[in-house]
């Protein structure tokens, strides 16, 4: 058996590590290696609806097997909420588990999300709600918008309308690993146009431009604020 990386042990453990793990960043980011942050969590406890475990299901599977074709350029840190079982639906048991998270994904079961995208994160895969959206445009951070529910499909249009990131409409059709990598390795491109049109959002909030500002509340109201159906 191959050795099994801190993280992975903790996994077939049945524990999910609950910190930022700074030092590993730090050293990843010294390496040049362009950082994803997926916080895919639930906000309501319990156990996962049949349609949420499905989208789960399907784009866990999709931004792994992506990771895997994305290579050693890159490293994922997987925030998946409360829940210990979170992955249990993706496989049968701990050790295919183990075999099947690839080598370049961190799984976190909750790090400070304001930190991560501040200091560590070059991509943020979300289901762009109003927080995090917001939160993303604040840091500076392009997004790879993969809605789910409420206010998520029109935040992510204005994900695509603006230039901020990519939108995945329709994931359970769209998203596959071809695409998510094709989408992870553009977004991510720290000279490229996402990047330049979140920073100047970023500009522009920081600055108290009121017309961006503005349209952002008038998106949290329309979409009744970072309302989440129940799920990953």
């Amino acid at each position: 058996m191959k050795k099994m990386a801190p993280i992975i042990a903790a996994i077939v453990a049945g524990s999910f590590g609950h910190s930022l793990p700074v030092a590993e960043l730090s050293d990843q980011l010294a390496q040049g290696k362009k950082i994803i942050y997926a916080p895919w969590l639930s906000q309501i406890g319990g156990a996962l609806t049949l349609g949420a475990l499905a989208f789960c299901q399907h784009v866990w599977k999709a931004l792994f097997a992506a990771l895997e074709d994305l290579g050693d350029d890159f490293l994922c840190v997987l925030s998946v909420g409360k829940q210990p079982d979170a992955l249990d639906f993706l496989w049968s048991n701990e050790l295919e588990i183990f075999e099947r998270v690839p080598s370049n994904v961190l799984i976190r079961g909750f790090v400070p999300q304001v930190e991560m995208l501040n200091n560590y994160t070059s991509v943020f895969i979300s289901h762009v709600g109003f927080n995090s959206l917001q939160e993303s445009l604040m840091a500076g951070v392009p997004l790879v918008a993969i809605p789910q529910a409420v206010d998520q499909p029109a935040n992510a249009r204005k994900v695509q309308e603006r230039g901020w990131g990519r939108a995945f409409f329709k994931p359970m059709e769209t998203v596959n690993s071809g695409t998510l990598a094709e989408a992870l390795r553009q977004v991510s491109d720290a000279d490229g146009a996402y990047r330049q049109a979140v920073q100047s959002a970023r500009a522009e909030l920081a600055g108290g431009a009121p017309r961006l500002a503005e349209q952002l509340v008038a998106m949290a109201k329309a979409g009744h604020g970072h309302a989440v159906l129940g799920g990953c």
